[in-house]
Order: C-alpha cells, then sequence, then structure tokens
C-alpha cells in the first residue's frame, strides 16, 4: 500500500466509525506523523480529545503502517471510542490525588477498549 493510499485508508475509515458511533457533531483532525528519531514510541495511533469544543486529533504514527488493516481499523475505533470516555477520565483525573492518576488511566484505557471491541462486533 502506498503512502497515498493508506492514508486515505484511515481517512475513510475514520468517517466510518465517526458515523457509527454517532460522533457527527465533532471535528475530527488527523495527522500523519513522522518520526524525528529512531527511539520514538511504538505506538500506532493517539487522540487528544478537547470536550469544551468537541475537537479530537488523532494522531498517527509510521508504526500502524505495519499493522494489518484490521489492527489499524480496531485502533482506529479505539481511538474514536476515547472521545466516548474522556468525559468520566476528566472528572475522575481531576479529583482523585495525584498518586491514583496511573490508576485512572490503566482504567480509562480498560474501559476505551471494552468499547471498541463491542463496537467493533457491528461494523
Amino acid at each position: 500500500m502506498t503512502k497515498k493510499q493508506f492514508q486515505n485508508f484511515i481517512l475513510e475509515t475514520v468517517g466510518e466509525y465517526k458515523n457509527y458511533l454517532n460522533l457527527q457533531d465533532w471535528d475530527i483532525g488527523i495527522v500523519f506523523m513522522e518520526y524525528e528519531h529512531e527511539e520514538e514510541p511504538r505506538t500506532a495511533m493517539t487522540n487528544t480529545v478537547d470536550e469544551s469544543y468537541l475537537r479530537s486529533t488523532i494522531r498517527v504514527f509510521p508504526v500502524s503502517k505495519e499493522q494489518s488493516d484490521d489492527e489499524n481499523k480496531h485502533t482506529v475505533m479505539h481511538e474514536l471510542c476515547h472521545i466516548i470516555t474522556e468525559p468520566q477520565y476528566s472528572l475522575c483525573r481531576g479529583n482523585v490525588h495525584p498518586q491514583m492518576h496511573m490508576l485512572v488511566e490503566e482504567q480509562r484505557e480498560q474501559e476505551t477498549e471494552r468499547i471498541a471491541r463491542i463496537a467493533m462486533k457491528g461494523v
């Protein structure tokens, strides 16, 4: 798959899953990242969510090109599901002792992944 084909695949998947999850009100941007150093994190994608303005930015890292189409579809779904879990995460993180932040983060990832797995059964 060429770089352009890969980017189109990700954009189409985000569009399809955005509709499936009823996130049409959200402005979801996609940024295709390039590594500057070999020691960059091996994360396929990340999502920054701004719930106040219904904005989300999904960053797609080069390692995602090493994944299968099905793995990338699941990763896109997982990142979009962060939009669903963000309000609860923000509330919890803002109201617990800093020593509990890692526990809250772990719980958020687990909850997000559960929702993503449920959603993937319907697409």
